[in-house]
């Protein structure tokens, strides 16, 4: 077996045969198989023109399979459906990179928000467990358990002088993230966010930032390697703003995508940035905050993200929980995503899903699948999440998103390609997000719609890759 590779002439091979032997083994197979080819033919030819050998059937390729890795001489792992010599092995093997927060997160389950002036109880006596979590770190874990070890996932934050630093940092290496990008604030505790979780799953947290803000220009100038050598950052708003800004416009500069996370400190986002941003991606309360627009119809969502357009603003991938996710492209395209089911059909805590949809978005991205199916698996992601306690630990593995992707339609796509106001145009929009157009109609698994000109009644076709 042959692998694809920088060594020996872009091969490397299995231990225990080498070059020469290679070429005559490749030589025998070969004749061995104009053998078998020859009497194939001559049997086919005597048993009649009725009876041809069928070619083999492969079957349909699933969706997110969990990709295995082998190991060759040269030490690297190698994704066995990869097709491509070399470069192709190298830009598969670039690393995800998360830059963000890490925190101690205790969560307290309460039956209601208290009013101003009021103190209340906490629904569970033993509530008040410290886990994991902090936008960045839960990111970074819910990349390495998506990757399931295809990828390497590099996190970039700052530990604090706390006994809680090295749980947190313990978490992350047994969780698959590299932290040798990592500081340690020797002057600061670790970040910590207080989490009220109430009956119904929903979260409202206030974080503390502590070691979080020890970040400084200086560090993030450190990462410029990093940055480039990746194949995507994400980035979230828990970190002070100047370290988003360098690693946003390194990125950019390099052409890697960049997913801005909008979650973390309330507060303005500079045009600047925005034109860095392949993706800024903020749930509805933080798109009203954002713009400082209506956000409820599907009408206003569209329009507020619009206006982050009108900055400078180039993919805008708007969360809205049980309804499902929005992304509005360039050009006048909105996708829009119909939320995947909950397993076990109830939100215990939705604390992480967020995060876990931003990072199986950015997987999907980072492995070529087509737009709408990086939004089903960042769907069924954020779903799995919301089903179980926690940050860090409720985050999903690939197979269970897997599992959920067939119950994660895509349901409509709007407007067209400008000056394509068409058929033609719209079709053209739909394959842009991996949607297969039949014409002006057909019908496949999962509903797609195609509407001319962001209208009712332009009906083109539906199907979902």
């Amino acid at each position: 077996q042959i692998h694809p590779s920088k060594q020996e002439g872009g091969l490397c091979v299995e231990k225990g045969l080498q070059v020469g032997e290679v070429s005559m083994t490749a030589m025998r197979c070969a004749l061995l198989l104009l053998g078998i080819a020859s009497l194939a033919l001559v049997s086919s030819s005597s048993l009649g023109a009725r009876q041809r050998i069928q070619p083999l059937s492969l079957g349909a390729r699933p969706h997110f399979p969990k990709l295995t890795t082998k190991e060759t001489q040269c030490g690297k792992p190698l994704i066995q459906r990869l097709r491509g010599g070399s470069d192709a092995v190298k830009e598969a093997q670039k690393p995800l990179l998360v830059v963000g927060s890490v925190n101690v997160d205790i969560i307290i389950e309460v039956d209601r928000l208290p009013k101003k002036d009021e103190t209340i109880v906490a629904r569970n006596p033993n509530t008040g467990s410290a886990v994991p979590g902090g936008k960045g770190a839960n990111q970074a874990v819910a990349a390495s358990r998506l990757t399931d070890g295809s990828r390497q996932v590099l996190f970039a934050c700052q530990f604090g002088n706390d006994a809680h630093a090295s749980m947190l940092e313990k978490a992350m290496v047994d969780n698959g993230v590299d932290v040798s990008l990592c500081g340690h604030d020797d002057k600061r505790p670790s970040g910590q966010g207080y989490v009220l979780l109430e009956d119904d799953g929903a979260v409202s947290s206030v974080v503390v930032g502590g070691a979080n803000v020890a970040w400084t220009a200086e560090s993030a100038h450190a990462l410029r390697d990093a940055v480039v050598g990746s194949s995507a950052v994400l980035l979230q708003r828990e970190i002070p703003e100047v370290v988003n800004e360098i690693i946003a416009k390194y990125a950019h500069d390099a052409e890697i995508p960049v997913i801005q996370d909008i979650g973390g400190e309330d507060r303005p986002i500079s045009d600047a940035l925005l034109k860095l941003l392949t993706y800024i991606s903020p749930n509805l309360t933080e798109l009203r905050r954002l713009t400082g627009m209506p956000a409820e119809s599907e009408a206003e969502i569209i329009t507020a993200a619009k206006s982050l357009q009108a900055r400078g603003a180039h993919n805008v991938l708007v969360t809205l929980g049980e309804r499902g996710s929005i992304l509005v492209q360039p050009g006048g395209i909105v996708v829009r995503q119909l939320c995947c089911a909950v397993p076990g059909g109830r939100v215990l805590d939705a604390t992480g899903a967020g995060d876990a949809f931003r990072a199986a978005f950015a997987v999907a991205l980072v492995e070529k699948h087509p737009l709408g199916e990086c939004l089903r698996f960042a769907s069924a992601a954020g779903a799995v999440a919301a089903s179980r306690l926690g940050a860090v630990p409720s985050l999903p593995s690939r197979a269970e998103c897997a599992a959920l992707m067939p119950a994660a339609p895509v349901e409509h796509i709007r407007g067209g390609i400008p000056g394509k106001n068409t058929p033609e145009g719209v079709a053209e929009a739909g394959r842009s997000c991996g949607a297969k157009v039949l014409g002006h109609s057909g019908v496949g698994m999962h509903s797609v719609e195609h509407v001319r000109g962001g209208k009712p009644g332009g009906f083109v076709g539906k199907e979902c890759p």
